[in-house]
């Protein structure tokens, strides 16, 4: 991993190693991940990221910067993004995911968590979207159907 600062609020990371995070990180400057990042804590971007490595979400991550995914992104904690997103990479969603801002998919997604969208989406990927359904009482169901 390599860290330098070329400003005073500025910081530069590249990781190409694994990182693993519990706590709060907060980013406002550039990230570049091809290695393998796992958080379980919160993370804040209102920078620039870019990622062509492995990430994994339990936690919090909060978005109002730019995100570049040409790699592998799960996520089974909860995601907003009121930023730009762009994905050419592979994305699977299990937790909850709410965007206000841009999204642009060229890539694979897979979702079977929640999503709540008020925001742009644009998709020239692949969409799959898992739907549960819930059962709540057979017999009354049945017997509405039957008479």
């Amino acid at each position: 991993m390599s860290v330098y600062k070329p400003g005073s609020n500025s910081v530069q990371v590249s990781n190409s190693v694994q990182v693993s995070n519990s706590v709060q990180v907060s980013n406002s400057g550039q990230v570049s991940n091809s290695g393998q990042v796992s958080n379980s804590g919160q993370v804040s971007n209102s920078g620039q990221v870019s990622n062509s490595g492995q990430v994994s979400n339990s936690g919090q991550v909060s978005n109002s910067g730019q995100v570049s995914n040409s790699g592998q992104v799960s996520n089974s904690g909860q995601v907003s993004n009121s930023g730009q997103v762009s994905n050419s990479g592979q994305v699977s969603n299990s937790g909850q995911v709410s965007n206000s801002g841009q999204v642009s998919n060229s890539g694979q997604v897979s979702n079977s968590g929640q999503v709540s969208n008020s925001g742009q989406v644009a998709n020239s990927g692949r969409l799959q979207i898992v739907v549960r359904f819930a059962v709540i009482d057979t017999l009354v169901l049945l017997a509405k159907c039957v008479s």
